[in-house]
């Protein structure tokens, strides 16, 4: 019994646990790709705006990216894009966080910092999810 066992557990790793028939990530990640792609280019222009704001004005620019960064997170990824998603998240949040310090006039060091770790984090998303597109998560 116990080595029927675990042959079928290491039949099921080697093999996969999805279900006959079941889509794979290729495939369920088509329509999180379609609903998130507008958002981020929406993200990418109206980080591009807040850029050549003056300080002053910075505030309505603020407020677009958190309502962008809210819709992008209302967007409910499948299991297998999860973790590029947390990834858009997090760098749409250090975007909005650097602007933050930025009009607080906080170090500069610091406003840098999360510019880095902002683009760092949308980078991981877009590698992440060419992966996904490509199927690279179903092998």
């Amino acid at each position: 019994m116990r080595y029927a066992l675990s042959c079928t557990l290491v039949a099921l790793a080697l093999v996969g646990c999805a279900a006959p028939g079941a889509a794979t990530c290729q495939e369920q990640v088509k329509p999180y790709v379609a609903a998130v792609s507008p958002i981020l280019a929406e993200w990418q222009d109206a980080v591009k705006l807040a850029g050549t704001t003056p300080r002053a004005s910075l505030a309505p620019q603020i407020a677009s990216l958190q309502a962008i960064r809210r819709r992008a997170d209302a967007v409910v990824p499948p299991d297998c894009a999860k973790e590029a998603h947390g990834h858009l998240i997090q760098g749409m949040a250090f975007g909005i966080q650097s602007l933050l310090d930025f009009l607080a006039q906080k170090p500069e060091a610091t406003v840098n910092q999360e510019i880095t770790s902002g683009s760092t984090e949308i980078a991981t998303f877009s590698a992440q999810l060419a992966n996904l597109t490509n199927g690279a998560a179903d092998k």
